[in-house]
């Protein structure tokens, strides 16, 4: 069996130079390659590691689709962590609440849209930690940092540090959680449904 991250990088061994994702850039669509897409990711989880973030701390993601998403994803995957994947359809605070309380997540992750629900709600988040912006985005109140911000977190730990995020890696078994994916609940409270990188 196999994690995840497995899985990728033999896709990435394979294709390494062809493009995996595509995103529109100023009315043109950008590439990324396979390598391109690694390299960003392991960035991002040697970033979350210099945050602080232990193996099986949960993450929650809420963002619209795009390659900032991905790679969020596979970062924290490379960082040994747990992804709280939230959709951005839900706007009722209670609802984000329970999810980010319930989940024990210490990072948020999000897209500026996004943000505007999250800073009403980071009073009622006493495990919350860090937020991390997909844009720039100033915040006095709260420890905020923008998704480059992490990158170059990164960078700095890999240049200095680098088998820090080569132990996560290989910390990795296809039994560990890979997400935690909430119930609509309609009929009660939410519940956490866990998947594994298996």
């Amino acid at each position: 069996m196999k994690t995840i991250i497995d899985i990728f990088e033999e896709s990435v061994n394979r294709y390494g130079d062809k493009h995996f994702l595509l995103e529109k850039v100023e009315n043109q669509y950008q590439p990324l390659t396979y390598r391109q897409t690694q390299e960003k990711a392991i960035q991002f989880g040697a970033g979350l590691i210099s945050l602080g973030i232990e193996k099986d701390d949960r993450i929650t993601l809420i963002a619209e689709g795009c390659n900032n998403w991905l790679i969020s994803e596979l970062g924290i995957f490379y960082a040994g962590a747990i992804n709280v994947p939230i959709t951005v359809k839900m706007n009722e605070p209670h609802d984000l609440i329970f999810r980010i309380n319930h989940s024990g997540s210490k990072i948020i992750i999000t897209s500026i849209n996004q943000w505007k629900k999250i800073e009403k709600i980071i009073p009622e988040l006493p495990k919350l930690e860090k937020i991390i912006i997909f844009e720039k985005q100033d915040n006095k109140d709260f420890p905020c940092y923008s998704f480059n911000e992490v990158i170059e977190f990164g960078k700095t730990l890999l240049s200095n540090n680098p088998e820090r995020i080569e132990q996560r890696r290989k910390m990795l078994k296809p039994e560990d959680y890979a997400t935690i994916c909430y119930t609509s609940g309609t009929t009660a409270d939410p519940k956490g449904v866990i998947l594994t990188h298996s």
